[in-house]
């Protein structure tokens, strides 16, 4: 595949992209407002939910350009093509985030280090002294 095909196709699957992203962005929300009464999720979560899919130069550089990847299909095997930032103010405040991705009942998903072939993945980022800690959870 080439750069040219490559983004002919992401400029066809974008909308799809975006539009699933908005869905997680407000079906979490959901989830985690029962668990955080008498607290609104304007106040628990300390920006606002957005989702953001990858720009062009980002998701082509993933693809084409990096040395230490090398991907076979790699519209395919790239798994951030859309991403949902949750900050909340502390770590102790992430399982309710977690929680509520992982009891929705709207999806499945699973945990691993290296997701297979995501519809979305979910990263926690926080440093605590002991370095930033990820974890990625895939629709199956």
């Amino acid at each position: 595949m080439t750069e040219e095909e490559f983004l002919k196709r992401w400029d066809g699957e974008r909308p799809m992209y975006e539009a699933w992203g908005k869905y997680v962005a407000e079906r979490v929300t959901q989830e985690i407002r029962p668990r955080i009464v008498p607290l609104s999720t304007d106040v628990f979560l300390r920006l606002p939910v957005k989702a953001r899919v990858k720009s062009d130069g980002s998701f082509l550089t993933k693809a084409f350009y990096r040395p230490e990847k090398t991907y076979v299909e790699p519209f395919e095997q790239i798994t951030d093509k859309v991403g949902v930032r949750f900050v909340v103010l502390l770590p102790s405040e992430m399982p309710t985030v977690n929680i509520a991705i992982e009891e929705c009942a709207v999806w499945r998903w699973e945990k691993s280090t290296q997701p297979p072939r995501p519809t979305f993945v979910y990263c926690r980022h926080f440093k605590d002294g002991f370095g930033t800690h990820r974890d990625h959870i895939s629709r199956a």
